[in-house]
């Protein structure tokens, strides 16, 4: 018992800090939340035509096109630094599940393992992680 509840609060840690890092490099990006304006969709024709990268506050300042540039630059940076954090955080969920899973299995009586691993494959089936249990 005591593993399981050690299990759920490993995996409740991880999701809250991925929940953390969202917000605050979104904070620090100056990326629009997803209720604002910029995030839900333009209200005139000249801010529907922009880009999507037109969406980041940092783009509503006037910058000069030499600033764009660079602006831009460190945003493709930011975007790759997510997305690292992103695969990261991915391999170390899964891990973590994985190390639960096994645990719980080491519980089990056979046949329970059996229907345990039965339910995972259909459980992850139907969210779409086929290849995970």
């Amino acid at each position: 018992m005591l593993l399981l509840i050690f299990g759920v609060g490993v995996l409740a840690g991880i999701a809250g800090d991925r929940f953390a890092q969202r917000q605050s490099s979104d904070l620090m990006a100056g990326e629009p939340e997803a209720g604002s304006e910029a995030a839900a969709g333009a209200d005139t024709a000249s801010e529907e035509a922009s880009s999507s990268r037109d969406r980041w506050i940092i783009h509503r300042v006037d910058l000069s096109p030499d600033q764009r540039m660079v602006v831009d630059s460190v945003l493709g940076f930011y975007r790759a630094q997510v997305r690292g954090l992103t695969d990261d955080y991915n391999d170390a969920y899964w891990s973590a599940v994985e190390s639960t899973r096994d645990e719980l299995r080491e519980i089990l009586r056979e046949e329970q393992r059996l229907k345990y691993d039965s339910l995972l494959v259909e459980n992850d089936r139907r969210r779409g992680r086929g290849g995970n249990d």
